[in-house]
């Protein structure tokens, strides 16, 4: 906790010196070593909090037996006699301890309330306020650990730890030098989207996190730790598995409880090496695929959130060890406040003892950096829900999920700003001109940096296109015979693809033997009239039936003329966006795969209205934009927009709006599609339909020295000028609160 220096002149504990100040009996009490300093730790077990106290705080706590604040400080004075303790400071500090909860009678908790029944009440609580962190009731894990930490022992010889980290060093190695092929099929994720590659997929990641978290609770185990607790919690709706070994904090030893916490990303860097060497050295299939999946869960989310440091997760309490400083974020959020305070008023709060200016400076940084980061992921969840909720008409429900982390995070704040509220002996000593120009000028900022227009900018999805572009499409079905290599220029006319089609060969081999049948019997019919008149009678119905044939044949013959596929335009043949084949689908002999202008792909079945190739400029360019009814209002013609480019020098594409389509879209790019860029109706694949109204903006790309691929599917960011950050909110919450009541 805090050093006894932030006092009120005046609290209802002085006043009532005759109330019974006890430290509650269940609380458990360790002294640990934190450099060269000693602090004791006390859990609170019904909270399953830890407050840590110096020496001297801890001499105060240990004589709280019913004595008045006047015996306490009698007390302290017989053990650290040079040390002055005022009565001010005393009141402040048994103030803060009651309100922790560490006093008989604390308003957090009750004398005649059972342990499992407070966790249960803090439990739903908590869900309350933040809907998309709910932690179930979990169950005691001893008998598991006394059966699993006997046969793990094996794993911390430190001749198994040296060969996994130099497993870990060797699969990372095989990705740097892969790491082209492992981007690209990254990028590729609809080769394991299917739904049954999705649940392999999810069970695997679901079997790693559960491999995480038994890896904590086995390893404070193993250094005399227990686990309390091990349940599953739903973490922005996903389940997943967590295990309580905060006992941790009760390890002397900093390394044991910096291994505690590490425990679980070394697990899952483990299990991520193992993947990606698996990975390299298996081909496209099932196994391929689940092991990319893995080494991205395993290694990148890994070390994103659980090795973060700036949210509460294992790399916060890592750095808390590393730099010593127990429960680092209430201590950088108090070292923060204080500097905010002295700006304000000019009353310099003099830190802990144990902290020195660069102490001091390196919490205040700690402080911003993690309360920045947590409004960027706080913001992207909420602006996620809030943006699924106008997608699918969800607005009401998105409301009734955010609103309660809204109303946890504003309460957290508010407490945070309660802090800086002075006392009656600062009251005093400061002049109230000074403290209300100290007030209004962070208002103001606050105010300014609300209604200050700022640049603002939308990221949409683009796709590259020719100029004068004119796409190809097998209009007969039939087997790839022939077909020109992308790159090739050609004219109007010039043969692009020839394909060959049995059925329909066979078909008009039947209809010339129908037609040629027909012709010899209408001959001797029209031979034998003279002599028999019923003959006659035959002639107009064998006209008709070879007219119906000849109507067929020439019909048939259009068809396996069009299996001759020539160019629509002039200009350079590009080839069609690259196909994936399913894993039913690459069983089959015929299947094609990648562009049918590769030569591997001669010989294959292409199915009628398969995209072949495209024609256009060799090098002029121009992209098109989709932007949703709700984004089109900002854009402009004449606005400039940045394209992620790769290949291109800077990797990035500039252009200029140009036109914006006044209809809506009614089908989608596939590449678009399949890249999950766009919204589109459930159930749906390319030319689908988009799940709300999707405009098309066009772009006129710069000149450049490397000419985007065709029907490269990639981002662009538009600007489209300034916008203050109040006007971004106020659209957001027009946005999502505009919904009907009616069906």
């Amino acid at each position: 906790m805090n050093a006894l220096i932030i006092p009120p002149v005046s609290h209802p504990l002085a006043t009532a010196p005759s109330s019974r100040l006890v430290l509650r009996d269940d609380l458990i009490h360790r002294r640990v070593q934190m450099g060269n300093r000693t602090l004791w730790v006390i859990k609170d077990p019904v909270s399953s909090d830890f407050f840590y106290f110096s020496e001297r705080e801890y001499t105060v706590l240990s004589v709280l037996d019913g004595r008045s604040p006047d015996a306490i400080a009698a007390e302290y004075r017989r053990h650290h006699g040079n040390d002055v303790l005022s009565s001010d400071h005393l009141v402040s500090f048994l103030a803060q301890v009651q309100r922790s909860g560490l006093l008989r009678g604390s308003p957090k908790t009750t004398g005649t309330e059972s342990i499992p029944a407070a966790r249960s009440r803090a439990g739903f609580r908590a869900g309350l306020l933040s809907p998309l962190a709910i932690r179930l009731p979990g169950v005691n894990p001893d008998r598991l650990l006394d059966w699993l930490e006997p046969k793990t022992r094996w794993i911390f010889a430190p001749l198994t730890l040296g060969c996994a980290l130099l497993w870990i060093v060797f699969a990372a190695v095989i990705v740097g030098l892969r790491a082209e092929t492992f981007f690209l099929e990254l990028r590729q994720s609809q080769a394991w989207a299917s739904a049954g590659m999705m649940g392999v997929v999810i069970l695997v990641i679901a079997i790693t996190k559960i491999v995480h978290e038994l890896a904590h609770a086995v390893t404070c185990r193993r250094f005399g730790g227990s686990c309390t607790e091990i349940g599953v919690m739903f973490l922005v709706m996903i389940p997943c598995l967590y295990c309580d070994v905060s006992n941790a904090w009760l390890q002397p030893r900093r390394s044991r409880r910096i291994a505690i916490s590490a425990a679980g990303i070394l697990a899952e860097l483990w299990i991520a090496a193992t993947a990606a060497v698996l990975w390299s050295i298996t081909i496209d299939g099932p196994l391929h695929w689940i092991c990319l999946s893995i080494v991205v869960v395993c290694s990148v989310s890994t070390l994103l959130f659980n090795g973060n440091p700036l949210m509460r997760y294992d790399g916060y309490y890592i750095l808390s060890d590393l730099l010593q400083i127990p429960n680092l974020a209430a201590e950088s959020s108090a070292a923060l406040m204080r500097r905010i305070k002295h700006l304000a008023t000019g009353i310099r709060d003099v830190p802990s003892a144990d902290r020195g200016r660069r102490s001091e400076l390196l919490l205040i940084g700690y402080a911003i950096a993690s309360l920045g980061y947590r409004m960027v992921v706080i913001g992207a969840i909420l602006f996620a829900i809030h943006k699924l909720g106008i997608a699918y008409d969800l607005r009401i429900a998105a409301w009734l999920v955010t609103a309660p982390m809204l109303f946890g995070l504003v309460r957290g704040m508010g407490r945070q700003v309660g802090t800086m509220r002075l006392s009656a002996m600062e009251r005093r000593s400061v002049r109230r001109g000074r403290v209300a120009i100290g007030y209004l000028g962070i208002l103001a900022f606050v105010i300014g940096l609300l209604l200050i227009p700022l640049p603002h900018r939308i990221t949409l999805p683009a796709i590259a296109k020719a100029v004068d572009q004119q796409d190809v499409y097998v209009v007969q079905p039939g087997s790839l015979v022939s077909a020109v290599v992308e790159g090739t220029q050609v004219e109007v006319g010039d043969e692009i693809a020839q394909l060959k089609n049995r059925d329909l060969d066979l078909e008009l081999e039947s209809l010339a033997a129908q037609a040629t049948a027909l012709d010899q019997r209408l001959d001797r019919v029209a031979s034998l009239r003279s002599e028999d008149p019923k003959y006659a009678a035959q002639i107009p119905a064998l006209t008709e039936g070879i007219a119906a044939i000849q109507e067929k044949i020439a019909l048939r013959k259009r068809e396996q003329a069009a299996l001759r596929i020539v160019a629509p335009a002039a200009g350079l043949v590009f080839a069609a966006p690259p196909r994936q084949l399913s894993a039913d689908e690459s069983t089959a002999d015929d299947a094609w795969s990648g562009t049918l202008l590769q030569p591997h792909n001669i010989g294959s079945f292409v199915p009628r209205g398969t995209h072949l190739c495209s024609i256009g400029s060799p090098t002029a360019r121009t992209v098109s934009l989709l932007a949703s009814h709700r984004e089109i209002g900002f854009v402009r013609p004449g606005q400039t927009v940045a394209l992620y480019a790769p290949g291109s020098p800077g990797g990035r594409v500039h252009g200029t709006v140009t036109q914006i389509d006044a209809q809506p879209l009614t089908h989608l790019p596939r590449e678009l599609v399949i890249n999950q860029q766009v919204s589109v109706e459930p159930g749906k694949l390319g030319g689908a339909q988009p799940l709300e109204p999707t405009y098309q903006i066009q772009v006129a790309v710069s000149q450049n020295d490397v000419p985007l691929r065709l029907r490269t599917a990639s981002t662009a960011r538009v600007h489209v000028g300034y916008r203050s950050l109040l006007g971004r909110l106020s659209r957001f919450l027009a946005d999502s609160l505009r919904f009907e009541l009616n069906p």
